[in-house]
């Protein structure tokens, strides 16, 4: 994602990240937004996670006010944050908070196509992505590659 804004002039805010869902809402493994961090990994299919960035007009430097909850850009300018929640199936990634979905007569997720470029990090093997990640819910999770927001990114 962090690809994505940054050449059209906005940052995203790297201390965010998105989180693995399982039997804990917010869970193993962490979704950074942006390529070279430290998540090693494959997801598999499976696998549910969200992407939640925050994206700004400005600086990704931000502040949080006494709540624990709301969060500013600290120069000020605007900032939209969204959230989709993914699936990764064994054909691609299905995202299953697409627009409509939950109204009758619906449309099924969008469906993007399986690119295992897009689920490994670089220089890693998807095999060894297996059960790489800890924490509360790690085991249904998995532990994700660099490039799952830039997956989840195509579907917008």
């Amino acid at each position: 994602i962090d690809a994505v804004v940054r050449p059209r002039g906005f940052s995203s805010v790297k201390r965010y990240c998105g989180h693995g869902v399982n039997r804990l809402f917010h869970c193993a493994p962490d979704v950074p937004h942006y390529r070279r961090n430290k998540t090693a990994g494959a997801l598999k299919p499976g696998h549910t996670f969200t992407i939640e960035p925050m994206i700004n007009g400005g600086t990704e430097a931000c502040t949080e006010w006494p709540d624990d909850w709301t969060a500013l850009t600290t120069d000020g300018k605007r900032s939209a944050q969204f959230e989709h929640t993914l699936l990764v199936t064994a054909t691609g990634v299905e995202v299953l908070t697409a627009p409509g979905v939950d109204k009758p007569g619906a449309k099924a997720p969008t469906t993007i196509e399986w690119n295992e470029a897009f689920y490994t990090r670089p220089g890693t093997p998807a095999e060894e992505g297996a059960g790489a990640a800890s924490g509360a819910g790690a085991s249904d999770a998995g532990a994700p590659g660099a490039g799952a927001a830039a997956a989840a990114a195509t579907a917008e």
